[in-house]
């Protein structure tokens, strides 16, 4: 069966095709020593904090609740797709998607990729979301790589090397 249109790219006179590609990341398991250590450093901090401030322990362990909903992603793990459709993701059943034309600007980080929409006037671009490697680094570049090469969005793919670029629309 022949790829759609929007599933090749060319590299070098040759077609791309990638597949789907899933992962699942959960911080706190996979960076189980750090994950441990800011759960530890930010509870010792918020007990002492409430304490300073309001003298009642009571009130720390609803403080520390807070934070800890608020801190959600760090507790459950994601499971993310990049597809020909975009990017989905799924957290305790619930899928959502975010469609490529959707993204104008991928920034490639150290962790991840920062994925940005389209400028609005006067207020920039908008943040979409973080996408994490979850181990998958070079199957996500990839993917990224082969939407620049067939002129697809998101058109901007910066790297902190500088060694992937597009031409641009800054």
């Amino acid at each position: 069966m022949e790829p759609a249109p929007d599933e090749t790219a060319t590299e070098r006179g040759g077609p791309l095709t990638l597949a789907p590609v899933r992962w699942r990341v959960w911080p706190t398991a996979v960076n189980s020593v750090s994950g441990w250590l800011v759960l530890i450093v930010c509870s010792a901090t918020i007990v002492l904090t409430v304490w300073r401030v309001t003298a009642r322990w009571e009130l720390a362990p609803l403080a520390w609740l807070l934070a800890a909903l608020a801190s959600w992603k760090l507790w459950l793990p994601m499971t993310y797709e990049l597809s020909f459709q975009g990017l989905g993701q799924r957290l305790l059943g619930r899928e959502s998607r975010l469609p490529w034309p959707a993204i104008s600007k991928a920034e490639i980080g150290s962790q991840g990729v920062w994925l940005w929409s389209h400028d609005d006037g006067d207020s920039g671009r908008r943040l979409l979301g973080f996408l994490p490697w979850g181990g998958e680094r070079e199957l996500v570049l990839n993917w990224f790589e082969s939407r620049r090469l067939a002129g697809r969005r998101p058109v901007v793919i910066e790297a902190d090397s500088g060694v992937r670029s597009s031409p641009s629309n800054h």
